[in-house]
């Protein structure tokens, strides 16, 4: 955990993976990281560097793990989505911009309640 940059509780996930909790993983994923399917695939995986099995054998591949995570969980864990507890009862929200950070902050400020709207000058999101 130590060597990811958004503190995620990797040994927790892959935990929950190996006991094909797939859902419970990507909840515990995006706990931390609102885009996995990009961090999963553009993530320089410190982590994977610093990983305590490489003490006695390899690293684990610890990006497609977050992307098993991902393809197998993802059904479940959108089913169990719903309006964060507050949601109207906070001020409204305007984010500038929708790219990874952008993005990122309208994740978390919704989850905490707030309604948000991202603007975006351009046609389609992801700072291209």
């Amino acid at each position: 955990m130590t060597a990811c940059a958004i503190k995620q509780d990797i040994p927790e996930y892959i935990r929950l993976l190996g006991e094909h909790r797939y859902a419970d993983a990507l909840e515990l994923i995006y706990q931390r990281n609102a885009l996995p399917a990009i961090t999963g695939h553009i993530c320089d995986h410190q982590c994977q560097y610093n990983c305590t099995r490489l003490d006695y054998d390899s690293a684990l591949n610890i990006r497609e793990l977050k992307k098993v995570a991902l393809e197998k969980g993802w059904d479940e864990y959108r089913s169990r989505w719903h309006k964060p507890a507050g949601s109207g009862s906070r001020h409204p929200v305007a984010v500038i911009g929708a790219g990874p950070a952008g993005l990122a902050a309208g994740y978390f400020l919704a989850r905490a309640g707030h309604p948000v709207t991202v603007f975006e000058r351009e046609a389609s999101a992801g700072a291209w």
